[in-house]
Parts: structure tokens; sequence; C-alpha cells
């Protein structure tokens, strides 16, 4: 049972965020223009900054000239006078206000249209995969030790002093320090696209610290070291646990929503009670063989549900705000997530409930103990990582199976070389029967020619066969293919593999 009151406590409190979305560029992804263009315009529903906009051409080359610039929702990427006939890729790299880097390419041709070919040769890095599982980790520690330690001191201080809870806020406090510092310069890494050996850099450092997360996770070290060095000071334990848990709210999407006099002190609430849960855990258990331990669990239980009301007021607040209307709860990823953590806060309401009227009741009368600890916090799992199981060149063209949990994706690329190609998908499950999607999206990218995700809808031309046919693979070198597969409307499945297409 403590099991799952942790794991929906920790559900509970993980945001469901959206990010900044790009709404139109100019010129348009596919456009054909008569002549070259002043300036290249990319908006988008959110203020931005621009981390990386390049112009790349057909040669794979990132054409010279000025920086691209951000004013407000709007990116401007000024574009040289001499600029020749061609087919030309925009790859930019930007960041809102909830510190989350957004990136993508799109296509335009100056002379000629979408269907021209290029090539190039082209060689490079490509750690952001390899990156990705350890700033996720980063990220999980970070979050549970901060609000381990935040809520032990918040149990301390309100509900009895003497639980001997030193040694968790301590190390959990510590622990918080390293994992938000390390997530300043790795939030740099991915921020400027930077391979992994970067992190020693300065660059990396600064560009994470000039992001609203950088300033969240500064001042929420300050709060952890004032816990650290005031320990035996009971107004400075409990400012230093409101300070490194209040900075939370400086940073994420929903933090950075407007009306900020709503969201700031709803996040703010939210993630206090949320750690003062979470923290209470262990000091309570240590509490519980303490001959005062029926006074310590009624005072918990009075603060707890003052708490949980919070909780979901708050958070009701927060969702509000995000949703803004009944339609978005069924049509949106959000609104279902939204609808499944509500439905983990009714079950948390009711193991609060019977905390409250029968386990406190029954430790008052001597025939129990409330059974309650810490454990670590449950690892993200992706179930949706997709493993390749081989590739082949065909007599003409390229083909790549790669599957992810019971499914799997055949794609076969024709001719396989820079320039205009047919990428064909075929779905099918592991006895090799064959699967409609839903709905199928294909993104396709190059690092190492600093080609940001280029997002298709392919066609469907046949049950679990789709088809996409353009100039998409204009550089030569190693493209990552990622393929994403609606299986239900909760379920989707993402297929991912490094295919070369040669010059």
């Amino acid at each position: 049972m403590r099991h799952f009151l942790i794991l929906l406590l920790w559900l509970a409190a993980a945001p469901a965020w959206a990010h900044a979305v790009l709404l139109d560029t100019q010129p348009g992804d596919g456009m054909r223009l008569d002549a070259a263009p002043a300036e290249i315009r990319a908006r988008f529903n959110e203020p931005v900054d621009a981390i990386a906009v390049r112009l790349i051409d057909a040669q794979g080359q990132t054409v010279a000239g000025p920086a691209a610039t951000a004013t407000d929702s709007t990116v401007t990427l000024p574009v040289p006078a001499n600029l020749s006939a061609g087919l030309y890729i925009v790859s930019y790299r930007v960041t809102s206000a909830d510190s989350h880097p957004v990136a993508g390419s799109v296509q335009f041709g100056i002379g000629i249209g979408p269907t021209a070919e290029g090539q190039a040769h082209v060689a490079g890095h490509h750690d952001g995969d390899r990156l990705s599982w350890v700033a996720a980790l980063n990220r999980a520690l970070f979050y549970a030790s901060l609000f381990v330690a935040a809520g032990s001191a918040l149990f301390i201080v309100l509900v009895n002093a003497g639980t001997p809870a030193g040694r968790v806020l301590s190390g959990a406090a510590a622990l918080a320090i390293v994992t938000g510092a390390a997530r300043i310069g790795l939030q740099g890494l991915a921020l400027a696209d930077l391979p992994a050996g970067a992190l020693a850099s300065v660059e990396s450092w600064r560009v994470g610290a000039s992001t609203t997360l950088g300033q969240s996770i500064g001042l929420t070290i300050v709060g952890l070291a004032a816990m650290l060095l005031g320990r035996r000071s009971t107004p400075v334990v409990l400012s230093g646990a409101i300070i490194a848990v209040g900075a939370v709210a400086l940073t994420g999407h929903a933090a950075t929503a407007q009306p900020r006099w709503v969201t700031t002190p709803a996040i703010f609430v939210h993630a206090l009670c949320v750690a003062f849960w979470l923290g209470a855990l262990w000091p309570l258990d240590r509490a519980l063989a303490r001959p005062d331990a029926v006074a310590i669990v009624r005072r918990f239980s009075v603060l707890a549900g003052v708490a949980v009301a919070l909780l979901v007021a708050s958070g009701a607040a927060i969702a509000a705000n995000q949703v803004r209307g009944w339609a978005p709860l069924v049509d949106t990823d959000y609104g279902r997530t939204l609808l499944v953590k509500l439905g983990l806060v009714a079950a948390l309401l009711l193991l609060a409930a019977w905390n409250k009227w029968r386990l406190t009741p029954e430790l008052a009368r001597g025939e129990t103990t409330v059974l309650l600890g810490q454990t670590p916090p449950p690892r993200a799992l992706n179930l949706h990582e997709g493993h390749a199981h081989g590739a082949g060149e065909a007599a003409a063209g390229i083909a790549v199976v790669t599957s992810a949990r019971d499914r799997q994706v055949l794609i076969e690329i024709d001719p396989g070389r820079a320039g205009r190609n047919t990428i064909e998908l075929t779905f099918s499950d592991t006895a090799g029967r064959v699967v409609t999607p839903l709905e199928v999206s294909l993104f396709l990218a190059q690092s190492s020619a600093g080609i940001e995700p280029i997002l298709r809808q392919p066609e469907k031309v046949a049950n679990g066969r789709y088809r996409l046919t353009g100039p998409e693979l204009a550089v030569a070198g190693r493209w990552l293919f990622r393929v994403e597969m609606l299986v239900t409307d909760f379920d989707r499945l993402v297929f991912e593999t490094d295919i070369d297409i040669k010059p």
C-alpha cells in the first residue's frame, strides 16, 4: 500500500507540459520562390529565444550571414543578398519561457520547386539520443531529492521537531544540489545542440544558466544550502525549504502561462503540498515508534488534510488555465493526461480518508501500526523505445526493419540517395500480420548537418502501408528516422533508427 501511495503522489505531481508550437513560416514549407527572400520569419504561439537558426544549402553547408533574432513570438533570420538558386533547409532550435527546446526544419526552393535534388558529404556527432536518458534520470533524481528534503524539513518544523530525520534531509538536500547543478549544464547541451563532451565547456553552462530553468535551479540551490547550513535554526530551515520549493514556480510552461498572478502562486502551493506529502513519509515512519506516536499522527493528519485540499485546488486552477474548456479534455493529449491524473488524485483522497478515519483510530487503540515509509521514486519506463532488428540494401534502395513492443515497421527508401526519394512504411505485428495505425507521423533529422526534425504525414496507400515522396532527404549522410504510430487514442508507439543516405 505504501508503494502505491508514493506512486500516486509522484504521478499526480508530474506535469503534462505543452511546449511552444510553430504556427507558420515565411517562406512556407515546400514553397517555390522566384528570387531569394530578404529574410526568413518563423512565428510561434508564444515568446521564444533563438538558440540556433541555420540556413543550409543542398550541399549540407550552412549559409554564412547575420545571426537570427527573436522578438516576442517571431524569429527572424536575415538572408544574404547573393543567395543562389537551389533547394534550402531552414533548421531552427528555440526555447520558450518554460526552458524547453523546440526544434524543427522547413524547406523551400529558389528558382526550383520542392522536387529538386541536392546532395552533401557531411559527418559529425549525434549525442542527443544518448544524453536524453541521462537528462531524464537526472531530472527524476533532482525532483525526488528536492521534494524529500524540503518535505522532511516541513514535517520536522510543523509536525514534530524531535523526529530523527536529519540524515535523510541532509542527504536528499545534497543530492538535489548536485543533480540541480548538473541539470543546468545538461540543459545548455540540449538547447545549444552540443556534443556530450562539451559539458565541461563554458558555453553549455552559459546557455543553461541564461534560461528560466537555470535561474530557478540557482534559487533552489540557495534554499537547499540554507537548510544544510542552518539545520539548528528552525526559521532558517523553514525559510530554506520554502525558497527551494518556491523556485519551481519560476519555470515550466504552466508557471509561465498568463495570468501569472494565478499560475505562479498555484504552482508554488502545488509543489509545496507535494513536497510535504513525499517528504513526510520517512519521518512519519520513524515517529511511529515513539510513545507519542498517536499525537504525531493526528497532527500530521490535520496538516495532510489541508495539504490535499490545497493540492487539489491549486491543481484545478493550473488545469483550468491550461485547458480552458471541456472539449480539450478529450481532444488533446494534455487533456487526456489530466483526466488520468484526476483519477489518481481521487484515489489519493480515498487513501487519505482511510488513513484518517480507519488507521489513525486503530493506532490510538493499539490494534495496528500504520505502515508508512519511503522508497525511491519510480523510474520512468519508456515502453515505446524502438530496437533495430536488421537492415539491408535492396536491389533498388534501402530496406530497414525496426520494432517497438509487439509491432514492427519496414522502412523502404528508393533510391536511397540524396535528393528526391520515395519512403514507404509497412506496419505489422511480430507474427507478420499487417497492422493499420490510426495515424502515422514521420520525423527526419540529421544532427551532423544541423538539420532538426522535419515532420511529415505519409499518405496511406493500403492497409498498413504508407508512402511519402519528396526531397526531404536532400542531404547525404546519416539520417535519424523516427516513426510515430498511433495504435489507439491512448497508445502511441515510437520507432527510431539511423539510415545512411548516399550521395
